[in-house]
């Protein structure tokens, strides 16, 4: 009984890597025509992807102080960016160095730290929820970004519950 049940263990593990396998090349294939690469190189900027998301979960866990988040360009050429408040090409070579992002990434100085837009976005959905609006973290431009359809009653709401007049206000 012992036997069969390893056996079966074993090709089932085969099945789901054949599965495994089959989309990651059809994902490959996709990305390859989205963005005008080969399948090689698809399959490559694809596995940078996964190392960035690693890359970002390591970067907000060791150095929330300074890294104020990171982003992925595919075009012109793939890239990835990310930023700090400090020490950005000591702390992100730090991270990358010897791995295969270290030939796409690039470091660039913000003024606050993705946990500060965190704490500022959360000051603000009182005022979201009254207004009604959305609230986003733009990484790319570091700030956050209230969405409104009435800038009027923005300003309306931030008066009644005493907020400062947001930076970044956006009609939708």
């Amino acid at each position: 009984i012992v036997v069969v049940l390893l056996v079966s263990a074993v090709l089932g593990s085969t099945s789901v890597d054949a599965q495994t396998d089959e989309a990651e090349l059809r994902d490959a294939r996709a990305y390859a025509a989205t963005y005008g690469v080969d399948l090689s190189e698809a399959r490559r900027q694809l596995n940078l992807e996964r190392d960035a998301g690693k890359l970002d979960a390591i970067l907000s866990a060791r150095e929330p102080d300074a890294f104020a988040g990171l982003w992925i360009d595919h075009r012109p050429a793939f890239r990835v960016t990310a930023q700090f408040t400090r020490d950005e090409n000591q702390i992100l070579q730090r991270q990358v160095a010897g791995t295969p992002l270290a030939t796409v990434a690039q470091a660039r100085t913000a003024r606050s730290t993705l946990a500060q837009l965190r704490a500022q976005q959360q000051s603000l959905l009182p005022l979201a929820r009254a207004v009604p609006a959305e609230l986003d973290i733009n990484v790319r431009e570091n700030r956050v970004e209230i969405l409104v359809t009435s800038v009027e009653r923005l300003g309306q709401v931030a008066r009644q519950i005493g907020a400062a007049s947001p930076v970044d206000v956006k009609g939708v």
